[in-house]
């Protein structure tokens, strides 16, 4: 795991964005929350294809944290292989890009997977797939938990210039967003089912209850003729004690 102290992130680019990247950032937000009426389109994968987009070679990711583990894992990277895939899944909170991000909570702008101590121990990951840089902003939930990561993975050695710092913030905003209403959607269908679950059991009690209504009429009847029999017939005793 690497320490803060072991690392330091690229001094903010405090200057504005540009007007024509702005109403990039604001195209790329309307264009994602316009698929949201789409039930067909993984939206996720669209996030990382756009952010691609707009940065030259490199590849976009979401990772997403598994809080028993403490392991992160691919939740969409439509421009990866799926050998890449595979190396990343598992990958251990406090090592890499988007491990440190997750572990320390804030975004890792590491510009060079060679020689930053974060990737020492994912080095020959780098060198397998080529990535240069690797920049990471973590997704937080509406609890501000953080759950996941937005990265995007560069083939050349850079730093991020304000706009694709802006446009990481956004792109992962508006995952977290839809993690949420994914499970906003989860947590009702779910309730659907426990209703229908307890409509049907309902209605089991309901059938049941009726079935002991008319044993136990059926039943009143048999006594009554019992007892009837016992008071007016003349039994002998053998008879008495089968009635009874």
């Amino acid at each position: 795991m690497t320490e803060s102290h072991l690392f330091k992130n690229p001094e903010p680019d405090t200057r504005p964005i540009s007007k024509d990247d702005f109403e990039i950032l604001l195209e790329l937000q309307s264009k994602i929350l316009s698929l949201t009426n789409d039930p067909n389109s993984d939206l996720m994968m669209q996030i990382c294809k756009l952010a691609e987009k707009l940065t030259s070679e490199a590849v976009a990711s979401v990772m997403l944290l598994n809080k028993d583990e403490n392991k992160l894992y691919v939740h969409s990277a439509p421009s990866l292989p799926e050998e890449a895939i595979d190396g990343l899944n598992g990958l251990e909170v406090g090592t890499g890009s988007c491990g440190n991000a997750v572990h320390h909570k804030e975004a890792m702008y590491i510009s060079d997977t060679m020689t930053d101590s974060r990737w020492d121990d994912n080095r020959d990951f780098a060198k397998k797939f080529g990535v240069g840089a690797c920049w990471s902003v973590p997704i937080a939930d509406e609890s501000n938990e953080i759950v996941g990561t937005f990265a995007l993975s560069s083939f050349d050695k850079r730093f991020p210039s304000n706009f694709q710092r802006k446009l990481l913030e956004t792109c992962a905003r508006l995952v977290g967003m839809f993690l949420q209403r994914e499970r906003i959607v989860e947590q009702k269908h779910q309730m659907e089912e426990d209703a229908n679950r307890f409509e049907k059991l309902e209605s089991i009690g309901v059938l049941a209850g009726g079935i002991a209504h008319d044993f136990n009429n059926l039943l009143s009847i048999v006594m009554g003729n019992l007892e009837l029999v016992e008071r007016t017939a003349k039994l002998d005793e053998k008879s008495s004690g089968y009635i009874a």
